[in-house]
This record gives C-alpha cells, structure tokens and sequence, in this order.
C-alpha cells in the first residue's frame, strides 16, 4: 500500500503484474531472510559464548532437527504471508484506481 501511487503509475507505462510482484517480494523477503539469518547466527553464538564461558564442562553442539523445522515454518509463514499481498497488488494498480489516485 506504501507503493500504490507508484506502481500504478508503473502499470501505466506497461509494467507488468508479474515485474511488480517480484519487486514486492524482494522488498519484503530480503530484509526478513537476512534478519533471519543474522538472528539464528548470533542467537546461536551468544548462547555458545555465555555456555562455554559461564559453566564448566558444558558444550554447545548443533540444535536438534525441530529447530530447524521451527525456522523452516516460520520462514514458509512468512513468505505465504507476501504471497498474500499479490491480489491487493493486483486489485490497486488497475487504472481505474491508478487515475483517482
């Protein structure tokens, strides 16, 4: 909805819905797969560090498989939840709402 002017104006010129998905996708999965990525990794060295340095003989070994699973739910969420914005893309840059605007 932040974009609505914008790609309206887009599909003015002839800019396709497929060509504006992409760009709604890629502004909103990057950012979430990079914080993502960033959070498990330093989530995961912070819980190293304050293991190995404040108890004695304890390790840190690789989280078990629902970890993983965990993540992988959350990010499939996530990325249905940007797919779910393609008809609301759709629906505001018809030109009937891009010559209101």
């Amino acid at each position: 909805l932040d974009h609505k002017r914008t790609f309206g104006l887009l599909r003015l010129v002839g800019m396709s819905h497929t060509t504006i998905w992409r760009v709604v996708a890629i502004e909103a999965l990057g950012p979430l797969l990079v914080t993502i990525g960033l959070t498990i990794a330093v989530g995961f060295g912070v819980a190293a560090l304050l293991v190995t340095t404040l108890t004695d003989g304890y390790a840190v070994s690789w989280p078990e498989p629902r970890y993983y699973l965990a993540i992988a739910g959350a990010t499939l969420l996530a990325a249905a939840a940007v797919v779910a914005t393609f008809g609301t893309v759709r629906k505001n840059t018809q030109v009937q709402v891009t010559r209101f605007e």
